[in-house]
């Protein structure tokens, strides 16, 4: 089977899944606003360079998680139902168009991240996700605990491990916008790190792509991997 894994937050869309969901969350009175204060220390503490990506990703899902404590499956479902409408806005221009050059060549999409897996879940059939490994908040009898059942936005090296075991091959490509990508960038034949301003090289032979970059554009570069003798 040929794959691409990709992360999702600052690679596909802009911004964090997780904090514009929260404030959703917030705002209709599911939850408490103290998240919110949370985060903002988390976000101060990483921009400061005093937690690592694979910190602040592993942190900030487990403030969620206790956040949703005892509240009703049923209840953040539809919540999340609504607001998939704000979400799809977040997209970057390329994301559409990248998703269906892989379903043209036959290349199954694996979502690795720290973004809720309820939010992703909403693109399966639009995208044509093959997996997506997320964060889920840990849920018994309709009822969350407050712990993370699972979070897949760390320890990236370790998911890809995994996953190669199961598939028994590398994928083909691979796309992410932080350090906590790396593991993903390494195992891949063609890596691209999505930048806002900056280019950055966070590992040897990495593309660097801009937020702002045309579907068509990518789509050309990538179609032109595909068809070398590299593949």
């Amino acid at each position: 089977m040929r794959y691409a894994v990709l992360d999702w937050d600052n690679t596909l869309r802009k911004g964090y899944t997780l904090f514009s969901w929260t404030d959703f969350l917030c705002k209709s009175g599911l939850i408490s606003f103290d998240i919110k204060v949370r985060e903002a220390d988390l976000s101060r503490q990483y921009l400061l360079g005093q937690i690592s990506h694979d910190e602040y990703a592993r942190s900030a899902c487990e403030d969620y998680a206790l956040a949703l404590k005892d509240k009703s499956e049923k209840e953040i479902e539809n919540a999340a139902n609504d607001y998939w409408e704000y979400d799809k806005l977040q997209l970057f221009g390329f994301t559409h168009d990248l998703f269906c050059l892989l379903h043209q060549n036959d290349i199954k999409p694996i979502i690795i991240s720290g973004a809720p897996k309820c939010i992703i879940e909403k693109y399966k059939k639009h995208f044509f996700l093959h997996e997506i490994l997320a964060v889920e908040p840990e849920y018994i009898r309709n009822k969350y605990t407050g712990k993370i059942k699972c979070n897949y936005g760390y320890n990236k090296e370790n998911t890809m491990l995994q996953l190669k075991a199961k598939l028994g091959e590398s994928p083909i490509l691979a796309f992410g916008d932080s350090s906590s990508d790396v593991p993903l960038f390494k195992s891949a034949r063609h890596s691209f790190c999505i930048y806002d301003k900056v280019p950055l090289q966070l590992a040897e032979g990495t593309i660097a792509i801009s937020q702002n970059s045309d579907g068509i554009m990518l789509n050309k570069l990538i179609s032109k991997l595909l068809s070398s003798d590299l593949f």
